[in-house]
């Protein structure tokens, strides 16, 4: 018996089998890169210092895009991304625990002192001026970063190679 195969010019099957296979990898690229994100604020919401500003990382969709796989990651506390001046420039609580400071000079500026709690000696104190003897850096956001690179490259060479064996 003879092998017989027949030819049609009507692509409109490929094409269907074609628009199948990319929604299917867009599908297991959103589900992925959605995953991925969890589990870096997750990362994040561990290694944040302090008790409130961990709870402000969340996942949210980027503004202005279409694409459901364009999503980024923020810490939504107010205070996270809020300058904090520090002479002649200011920078966010989120890089000044992230990189630390050196230690600096504060001053009383729209008050005639500075007041707070002094932990050390336990009693709330007054200066005009203080020198702060600096911030620690925490490096909590470069590592989750980091990671989520690394997945997220794992994760298109999953895919890839699942194209290349032809297993979608």
């Amino acid at each position: 018996m003879a092998l017989t195969v027949k030819f049609s010019r009507d692509m409109s099957l490929v094409r269907r089998q074609l628009t199948k296979i990319g929604d299917d990898l867009k599908d297991e690229l959103d589900d992925g890169l959605q995953a991925i994100a969890e589990r870096t604020v997750q990362r994040l919401r561990d290694t944040t210092p302090g008790t409130d500003l961990p709870r402000g990382w969340k996942v949210v969709p980027l503004p202005g895009t279409r694409a459901t796989s364009l999503i980024g990651i923020v810490n939504v506390d107010p205070r996270a991304n809020k300058p904090v001046p520090r002479g002649a420039s200011s920078r966010t609580l989120l890089d000044i625990l992230e990189f630390g400071t050196r230690a600096h000079p504060i001053e009383a500026k729209n008050a005639p002192m500075l007041a707070f709690f002094w932990a050390k000696l336990g009693v709330n104190v007054k200066f005009r001026k203080v020198q702060h003897p600096g911030t620690k850096p925490y490096f909590f956001i470069r590592p989750a970063i980091a990671q989520a690179k690394a997945e997220q490259a794992a994760l298109t060479r999953a895919l890839a190679e699942r194209v290349r064996k032809g297993l979608v």
